[in-house]
């Protein structure tokens, strides 16, 4: 069973479901701090977390509407990435990882490479 946490009350109470993925390739990591880095410059409270969610959200998105999307090779080494994901995400993308029969880390890798070639983030 993952690790969970709740924030909120009532009708604004939600889940989140902790992600720890093994072999992210890292040249996607490091072009998140980057960007990161950009974002800190207007809002100092800026997180990889936030940058990661949006990256699943919009992965699960496309899958959602029928977009054709291609899934990166498996990386040889990468870099350990954690954060945690609301719980429907969370869920919707174990279901996506099972449907596609690709490992978590790999359509992670996919989902942070489409997005941070859609984002027009990335420093230059």
């Amino acid at each position: 069973m993952p690790a969970t946490r709740t924030f909120g009350e009532g009708e604004n109470q939600y889940t989140e479901v902790y992600q720890h993925l093994a072999g992210v390739p890292a040249d996607l990591v490091e072009q998140v701090g980057r960007i990161l880095e950009v974002r800190k410059a207007t809002r100092r409270r800026a997180t990889r977390r936030e940058i990661y969610a949006e990256a699943v959200e919009q992965f699960l998105t496309a899958v959602r509407i029928g977009k054709d999307v291609e899934v990166l090779a498996t990386a040889k080494v990468g870099k350990d990435v954690h954060f945690w994901l609301r719980d429907d995400l969370a869920e919707e993308f174990d279901q996506v990882c099972e449907k596609l029969n690709r490992r978590k880390n790999v359509v992670f890798g996919t989902a942070l490479a489409r997005w941070i070639g859609r984002s027009g983030e990335a420093p230059r």
